[in-house]
């Protein structure tokens, strides 16, 4: 679709559009006006928006717009790019003088990929306005000569690297990520041949597009046509990846890499001298003959003035010069048929024996320069007729297990029928799953989900997903999918590697994510509003019984709504409560996590080499509502000591003892008064993560509450400091970023990193305090509302405790409320009473049994990057954590607990030594000493109060920006987290060394 057909369809014409382009800034007689994009060069569709760029010797200041405006005219979206003159004169000034320089195939061209984009539409782009004097000799547009090269430098560059990928690969055995690899090789091999024949658009989700526009015989030109990949099959191959991941898939492979080679060579001769050889002869799939071996996947050749260098890439080896027929000679290789047919290529005489010859002793050399492929693999001999061998496993360090070789633990049959049929992997989707990479999520569930919990799960899996993908457009990151496994929950990260639908989507991320930080603080005061008012309508549901007559003021008020049909519309209003809190959860939690990630890649970038940690100092010290429930807590503590009640905290009664004790004397009931007034909102307060029931809050419990008072009140005796050390943290930081800011050349870079810097710290406290307003007092509510149903279920015979009612899924709760009210209506025995307490019997056998396993901390493929800067920030999903885990068994030994060395993500700098405490639940928190190293799977929130006596932090999982690695910054403690088993190989009482530098935790005796 073109331009014209574009509006016509939209209900506007050009003239519509510069008239609204006039309105909305004006034009003036010095401007360019260029129509730009897929539409301009015929490649849109009537989804695409039209693309502008508006050249100007204006100041961005003279129209109220930074460098872009977007509005909507008809059905049509119009986004105009404003570019100073300066900026335009630069950037081609830039590109003449690469241009002129030497060809080095390894070098980098030195354009970003937007840069290249801007250029390609600056010279491609149709004029809508211009200057008479810019009408002969265009000044903006860039030669196009000039884009061929550097597409096909970019092309040659990005291959290279790809390539000493693929031999790595092949030599661990890794077929699926070689396949991979390949695909994309193919890509950039497709971008030369576009380039070769004029095609210089670097978008490259229109390389199947632009193939269309190749002239038939372009397979011809190629110097012997080695791959036998025809014009027919480029566009089929360019769609797909081959689904047979093992050692056949080297045919796949071999046949792109001697294509990439072919086109590389004849794009290099095309474009920079113009001698490409044009050969007619027969395609590598009809010559016949047995195989000539494979050159190396990382081979790359050099053309010089008299032939061509051929060598592997960063390897030390030898570099062989052929001549330019010899290089042809060899690109026959990777697999080609030989026989007659390659014979006639390597002297075009019809007596074969010399040419055969010939190709031996190239062979020879070939092989003697270690340029030939490994030996080929059983399988792929197989497929050539040789007696077929089992393909040899993937090593157990290049992937995790699949989790459909996963076994049900014993107890655990049956434990799918607990969980909704979409939450669960499954045969009909197997091949889709099994190529996926998933990691347990056991920062938020670290033990097998309960049927109803789940909803929690499912909340988040739809708010999280549909902000990055449908709402902000986070470039590089899509949706995290989720799927159940033996009763734990792995996610899987969805990303995008197209840098064309990563640039369009930045377009909208950039707008719609600018508006939030630009208004950043009313929006977050808004959302608290919103999000007190939510938990006010929960709390405010009621929640009867069925009475056995209804009341007369049902027949006096003329309600006509009966007490069953109240029930049915609870259920639906408490389930609906739950599922918008996480709406609410995620509006600016995903922008926040971006801006932290934006500023940690923008330190990485200026100063190699800098620590996590170090970063994450510089945002450290900024006080938030999530640390108030423990403040409340000190508070108290000193008014016991002010009012001399110290003793009753310090013994060890239980809750209801000291309460007691408290009610019997004056000065306890003003103390109780103080709590009292503590409660609401702060002890609405989870012991543990908040996603599950069991996790009672504060505000059910007061035992947490009570210990941590118990432990501020010992220490102010000792005359300890029980707070926070928040002006040496905030002393720390601003040292940090002084430093840093000092090391910085340039006054742009100085501005950019302050800008960053700030706006991490702008969005911090909703990144922490959104956790005490969903997870903490909303769920609180949450929990306390499905137990008032719990209630009814046990009064009418469903359920034998009123916690049962959380080993029924949701759908099963609300099918069971449906069969209890129709029962009483109908007054007819329900059908609940006989089955649902037996089923729950058996369903805690299940969960028991699933309690006895351990979850391995990832499965399937591992991924070639994680973009996600939730899953980066959060969970501290990176290449070097994932390489961790498939290395942890190699370092340590359960058995003994000798030998123990873990690495994960330094969290918060130190190092300390000291005895290790295992804690897996908030139950085991009175167990912990001064001085010990809390081992984790993950921290609560609630258990700030023992930062105050332990020494150091490890945890099982979590990443940079996680509640544990915050909370340690904020008490000056080392911490090591996501560590992926520190739990399971440290036990209690071993001494361990925690190194928060580097990330290192070891067991020392």
């Amino acid at each position: 679709m073109n331009i014209d057909e574009f509006l016509r369809l939209g209900g506007t014409d050009q003239a519509g559009v510069i008239a609204n382009v006039e309105s909305l800034i004006g034009l003036e007689a010095g401007d360019i006006l260029l129509a730009a994009g897929s539409l301009a060069e015929g490649l849109g569709s009537h989804k695409s928006d039209l693309d502008m760029i508006l050249v100007t010797e204006r100041k961005s200041d003279a129209f109220g717009y930074k460098d872009e405006f977007i509005f909507s005219l008809g059905t049509c979206l119009v986004d105009v790019r404003i570019l100073p003159w300066g900026r335009v004169r630069s950037l081609l000034d830039r590109l003449d003088t690469w241009a002129s320089r030497a060809w080095d195939a390894s070098d980098q061209s030195g354009f970003s990929h937007d840069e290249r984009v801007l250029l390609h539409r600056l010279a491609c782009g149709l004029v809508w306005q211009q200057p008479p004097d810019q009408q002969r000799d265009p000044g903006y547009r860039p030669r196009i000569s000039h884009l061929l090269r550097l597409k096909l430098q970019v092309a040659r560059h990005t291959a290279k690297t790809i390539q000493v990928d693929m031999a790595g690969y092949q030599e661990c055995g890794d077929f699926p990520t070689l396949v991979f690899a390949a695909h994309k090789l193919l890509g950039h091999a497709i971008d030369a041949l576009l380039a070769g024949h004029g095609l210089s658009n670097p978008i490259s989700k229109w390389r199947h597009r632009l193939l269309q526009r190749l002239p038939d015989n372009w397979e011809s030109s190629l110097a012997c046509r080695p791959s036998g990949l025809a014009a027919s099959e480029l566009y089929w191959r360019l769609q797909r990846i081959p689904e047979h991941h093992d050692a056949q898939s080297l045919a796949y492979v071999h046949s792109v890499s001697a294509f990439a080679r072919a086109v590389f060579f004849w794009a290099e001769q095309a474009l920079l001298d113009q001698t490409a050889q044009r050969h007619d002869g027969e395609s590598r799939a009809d010559m016949p003959g047995t195989a000539l071996p494979p050159l190396a996947l990382d081979m790359d050749f050099c053309r010089t003035a008299t032939g061509v260098k051929i060598a592997r890439i960063n390897e030390f080896g030898v570099v062989l010069d052929l001549s330019g027929e010899e290089f042809r000679l060899a690109l026959l290789f990777d697999g080609a048929a030989s026989g007659p047919a390659p014979a006639r290529h390597a002297d075009g005489a019809s007596d074969a024996m010399p040419a055969q010859r010939r190709l031996d002793a190239l062979a020879s050399r070939l092989a003697d320069a270690g340029l030939i492929a490994p030996a080929c693999p059983a399988a792929l001999q197989a497929d050539r007729g040789a007696t077929p061998e089992a393909p040899a496993p993937r090593p157990a360090a290049s992937s995790f297990p699949s989790p459909f070789d996963i076994p049900t633990p014993p107890g655990g049959e049956g434990w799918q029928q607990l969980y909704p049929y979409y939450h669960t992997f499954s045969e009909e989707r197997r091949v889709f799953e099994e190529s996926k990479f998933w990691f347990a999520d056991k920062i938020h569930h670290p033990a097998p989900l309960y049927p109803f919990d789940a909803i929690i799960c499912e909340a988040h899996w739809i708010g999280v997903s549909q902000y990055n993908t449908r709402v902000f457009l986070i470039p590089p990151a899509l949706g995290i999918d989720q799927r159940i496994l033996n009763g734990y929950l792995y996610l899987s990260p969805n990303g995008i590697d197209d840098p064309a639908l990563i640039e369009q989507r930045a377009s909208v991320f950039k707008q719609r994510a600018g508006y939030y930080f630009e208004n950043w603080d009313s929006l977050y005061a808004q959302w608290q509003a919103k999000v007190r008012t939510h938990i006010a309508e929960l709390e405010a549901i009621e929640i009867g019984d069925l009475p056995d007559i209804e009341p007369e003021a049902m027949v006096t008020e003329g309600r006509g709504i009966g007490s069953g049909y109240q029930l049915i519309v609870a259920w639906n209003r408490v389930i609906e409560s739950l599922l918008k809190i996480w709406q609410y959860h995620f509006e600016m939690l995903n922008l926040g996590y971006t801006a932290y990630l934006s500023f940690m890649d923008f330190c990485k970038g200026a100063f190699p080499g800098i620590e996590v940690q170090t970063v994450a100092q510089m945002v450290a010290g900024i006080d938030v509502l999530l640390f108030q429930p423990d403040d409340e807590l000190k508070k108290l503590a000193r008014l016991a000591i002010d009012l001399g009640l110290q003793h009753l905290l310090k013994g060890e009664a239980d809750a209801d003892s000291v309460l007691a004790a408290m009610r019997a004397c004056e000065a306890g009931r003003t103390w109780l008064s103080a709590l009292d007034r503590a409660k609401q909102p702060w002890f609405n307060f989870s012991s543990g993560t908040g996603f599950s029931h069991e996790d009672r809050s504060w505000i059910d419990d007061l035992s947490l509450p009570l210990l941590a008072m118990r432990d501020y009140v010992e220490r102010l005796e000792r005359g300890d400091d029980i707070e926070r050390p928040l002006d040496a943290v905030r002393q720390e930081r601003e040292r940090i970023a002084a430093e840093y800011m000092a090391l910085l050349g340039s006054e742009e870079d100085r501005g950019c990193f302050a800008e960053l810097l700030q706006l991490s710290r702008t969005v911090f406290p909703y990144v922490e305090n959104h956790n005490f307003f969903v997870e903490h007092w909303h769920h609180t509510v949450f929990w306390n509302k499905i137990r008032e149903f719990g209630k009814v279920f046990k009064a009418h015979g469903f359920v034998h405790e009123i916690d049962d009612i959380f080993h029924l899924n949701r759908y099963e709760i609300e099918a069971a409320l449906f069969d209890l009210v129709t029962g009483w209506a109908v007054a007819t025995p329900a059908r609940g009473p006989a089955m649902w307490p037996a089923e729950i019997v058996r369903r805690k056998h299940i969960r028991a049994g699933l309690c006895n396993w351990t979850a391995p901390p990832a499965l399937g493929v591992p991924p070639e990057n994680v973009a996600d800067p939730l899953v980066i920030m959060l969970w501290g999903l990176t290449g070097e954590t994932i390489r961790n885990w498939l290395g942890a068994s190699s370092d340590t030994d359960t058995g003994s607990g000798a030998a123990v060395r873990l690495k994960g993500c330094a969290a918060s700098p130190g190092v300390v030594e000291g005895r290790a405490r295992v804690v897996s639940s908030a139950d085991q928190l009175p167990d912990v000493l001064q001085d010990d190293i809390l081992i984790c799977p993950v921290t609560s929130p609630s258990w700030a109060p023992i930062f105050g006596r332990i020494k150091a932090v490890v945890s099982d999982v979590g990443g940079i920006m996680s509640h544990g690695a915050i909370v340690a910054r904020e008490y000056g403690l080392p911490a090591v987290v996501g560590t992926g088993v520190g739990t399971q190989v440290i036990r209690t009482g071993q001494r361990v060394r925690v190194d928060g530098d580097t990330g290192c935790v070891a067991v020392i005796d």
